[in-house]
């Protein structure tokens, strides 16, 4: 897939999630500001059926993160922390209705998810016992607060999946699946789309009404295939040599034993394959991120945010990943 770029829109995750999911999961974005008093009024997200990369406004999203900077000067990351802590410790699913319960979990415990990115940020800071704390309170309430609402979409989508089994569920809005949608328009899907959700709708764009949007909202592609070394973040230092294996989904990470993995972000179900890996390098993320806090735990040597590992190196490549310097490069055979 093409990765694109705006002076507009801030890339902020890239994961490999279906539109029905991406549809629930919106609501994680759209009520952050229940709690924490950041916003997020709109995501865009551009993907196909195996690589999805979400945007947000990026205004809003500088906004925010002079936002956490303040709120960790006044003590109030504290505070909200204790108030989401209540929330997920005293969290119970209400009623029977399997879809909507999910959605309830991702608008009430959802926006910590959202937050933690931002905390993740003040890795940026002086470094401190409070900073440290912080971060790690965070990903710790992260972690308790994705065991609540991603076992619930799970829930949710198996109820749907089988009340809807004669569609391709994984390519509907929520809104679409008691609907007749043309089955061109579904199949288009499968290769390119754009979806755009607010708190009052949600629109998937394909073909022409998609290079539209692009071109209106400033995207272009986010291109540089020619670079033969690449330089990122240190995550867990190390130095190893040997091929490639290009990650752009589930189907394709089973295969990366004894491989470099090249990703844009890790998920959780990449982790049983990921620890048999030789190494890992990513477009995106920090030191604090998914990636980085695994590989530290694997003793796996890992350089995250890249930004073009994906587009510059191929599957059977030879590479060399030196962890220690943060460098990622090609070498002949």
């Amino acid at each position: 897939m093409i990765h694109y770029q705006s002076s507009k829109w801030q890339i902020f995750v890239s994961r490999p999630t279906s539109i029905l999911k991406r549809d629930f999961i919106k609501w994680t974005y759209l009520s952050l500001d229940k709690i924490s008093g950041f916003n997020l009024s709109k995501i865009v997200a551009i993907g196909n059926n195996q690589e999805m990369d979400v945007f947000v406004n990026k205004k809003e999203d500088r906004k925010n993160y002079q936002q956490i900077i303040s709120q960790y000067c006044n003590g109030k990351i504290e505070k909200i922390f204790a108030q989401y802590k209540e929330i997920i410790t005293n969290y119970q699913s209400a009623g029977h209705n399997l879809p909507k319960q999910c959605l309830n979990s991702m608008k009430d415990i959802g926006p910590i998810l959202i937050y933690s990115y931002y905390v993740e940020r003040l890795v940026d800071l002086e470094e401190s016992k409070r900073r440290d704390e912080l971060i790690e309170l965070n990903g710790n309430l992260r972690d308790s607060g994705a065991k609540i609402v991603y076992p619930l979409y799970n829930c949710a989508y198996k109820f749907l999946q089988k009340k809807y089994g004669n569609k391709p569920i994984d390519s509907y809005l929520i809104k679409e699946l008691a609907k007749l949608v043309d089955g061109r328009e579904i199949s288009k899907r499968k290769f390119f789309y754009i979806f755009v959700g607010t708190k009052k709708n949600t629109h998937i764009y394909t073909g022409d009404a998609a290079k539209v949007f692009l071109r209106r909202h400033g995207f272009i592609p986010a291109i540089n295939n020619q670079a033969r070394e690449l330089k990122g973040l240190t995550a867990c230092q190390g130095k190893v040599k040997g091929q490639v294996k290009i990650v752009r989904g589930l189907s394709d990470i089973k295969n990366c034993n004894g491989k470099v993995v090249i990703c844009r972000e890790t998920i959780i179900e990449y982790m049983p394959y990921i620890k048999k890996a030789l190494g890992l390098v990513t477009d995106l993320g920090g030191i604090n991120c998914h990636a980085a806090i695994a590989t530290r735990e694997f003793k796996i040597p890992c350089v995250v945010g890249t930004t073009f590992a994906t587009q510059v190196f191929n599957d059977g490549d030879l590479v060399e990943v030196d962890a220690n310097k943060g460098v990622v490069k090609k070498i002949e055979d």
